[in-house]
Formats: structure tokens, C-alpha cells, sequence
């Protein structure tokens, strides 16, 4: 209950963290920033972030003096698998959050929805595959644990040492690490590179062209 109400006071500064991480990706790719796009981070929580029981908020820069949204391109929005207004929320979506409270890992799903479909599938790719499976269940243990023990803010926003660790660990969840890479992550001590480095991480399909971009 602790580590959940951390959490909930705490998404709102992690969104913002997200949304500048973003834009710098695309300032270093060369952009002005009158041409930057609209960025949407969006949040799927296994708790109520805001304690009102729906089960999407969506956030935006307001006015306070008129009351009416600014268009600086930014949005958030915080998806809760707990909500109670089933009614004001499209089927698709309420198929989707379902599937995430239900976790969908370890019983049949009886969704049509396809994108829920697709998901599952994907899943069960990877679990079919040994290797990829070691990597999964690692990747997926070594969350539960940090979140535990309230570490994982820590190495996403502490030292360049967690930063490392966890750049690793994602990266040893979908290939095979040489040992000249890990040596030269190991070695990087600018945590806004790490923090590139991570995000890149996440989109890359193979090993080659992380180190491609990185």
C-alpha cells in the first residue's frame, strides 16, 4: 500500500519526466521546437492513480484564469484496470483493461477484441521460445522485485551505476549481450545518455541497430 500511494504521488512528475524526454530526442534528431510534434505519454495502472474510480483521466495544460486548454501538444493519459464507469468508456478499451487486471498470462481469454488478440499471441511467441522466455521471466522478476523494495525510482532517475543495471537488464531481456557492449555501457557515466540509451532500448527489433543508434 506504501510503495502504491508513492506511486500515485508521483506519476504526474514521471509524465513530465517522459514528455522532456521525448522532445529531446527529437531536438538532438535536428528539430526546432516550433516543429515539435504533439507527444501523449500514457500511463496503464494496475491501482487508481487519483482515487475517483474512472478508469481513464486525461490530462492537459489549462488556463487558470479562462479555464480552456492551452495547445502546447502535451497530454497524459492515466488508464486505471480498476475503474467503475464501464459505461463512459469505449468497449475496445474496456476489453483491453480487463485483459490487464486479469493479467491474461496464465488463463484462456474469450475477448474478439484483435488488438487484445495480438497481445496475448505475442506473449505466447515469446514464451515458446526458451531463450526469450529466460529474458522475459527475468526482465519481468527483476521488476516485481525492484518495485518491492521502492528501488526502481531510483535507477531511473539516480546514478549512473542503476541507470547501467537497468540499460542492461532490458537490453539482456530481448538478445544476447557481447561483453564489448556491456564494458562499454558499464563505462558511460552521462546519465542523459544512459536515459537515450534506455528509451532506445525499448524500440529496438535487434541488437544491431541499437548499437546502430546508440
Amino acid at each position: 500500500m506504501e510503495m502504491q500511494v508513492t506511486l500515485q504521488k508521483f506519476l504526474p512528475k514521471r509524465s513530465r519526466y517522459y514528455h522532456d524526454q521525448i522532445d529531446m530526442d527529437a531536438l538532438l534528431a535536428g528539430d526546432s521546437y516550433e516543429n515539435l510534434p504533439d507527444t501523449y505519454v500514457i500511463f496503464i495502472c494496475d491501482f487508481d492513480p487519483f482515487g475517483d474510480g474512472l478508469y481513464r483521466y486525461s490530462t492537459g495544460m489549462v488556463c487558470e484564469e479562462t479555464g480552456k486548454s492551452v495547445s502546447d501538444g502535451v497530454k497524459t493519459v492515466y488508464l486505471n484496470a480498476h475503474g467503475g464507469n464501464r459505461e463512459d468508456i469505449p468497449e475496445e478499451l474496456l476489453q483491453f483493461l480487463d485483459y490487464v487486471k486479469n493479467t491474461g498470462r496464465t488463463e484462456e481469454i474469450s475477448t474478439t477484441d484483435p488488438f487484445v488478440r495480438h497481445l496475448q499471441d505475442s506473449i505466447d511467441k515469446i514464451k515458446q521460445n526458451r531463450g526469450m522466455e529466460e529474458r522475459y521471466m527475468l526482465l519481468e522478476e527483476m521488476m516485481r522485485n525492484e518495485r518491492k523494495e521502492g528501488k526502481i525510482e531510483g535507477k531511473l532517475e539516480g546514478n549512473a551505476e542503476g541507470k547501467q543495471e537497468f540499460l542492461l537488464t532490458a537490453l539482456e531481456s530481448k538478445f544476447s549481450v557481447p561483453s564489448e557492449l556491456k564494458e562499454k555501457i558499464m563505462s558511460e557515466t552521462d546519465i542523459e545518455k544512459l536515459d537515450l540509451w534506455f528509451q532506445l532500448s525499448l524500440k529496438v527489433s535487434s541488437l544491431e541497430e541499437f548499437e546502430q543508434n546508440m
